[in-house]
């Protein structure tokens, strides 16, 4: 991912998603997802899908 960002930031981002789902404990569909997130912190929609794109492969490699 070429994002314009620090990894820090990057990192950050990507733990508020996966907090958020862990809190949400039940399926949310990707509209829902990103408003909750934009109510929180200030996100590019293009970069709040890599993010989840990112986070997806990670799982799935991760399995294997």
């Amino acid at each position: 991912m070429k994002l314009g960002a620090d990894n820090e930031t990057l990192a950050e981002n990507k733990v508020l998603i996966l907090y958020l789902l862990s809190i949400i404990n039940k399926p949310i569909n990707n509209d829902s997802l990103y408003r909750l997130v934009l109510s929180i912190q200030d996100m590019n929609y293009f970069y709040f899908q890599q993010f989840l794109l990112d986070l997806i492969e990670d799982r799935i490699y991760n399995r294997i």
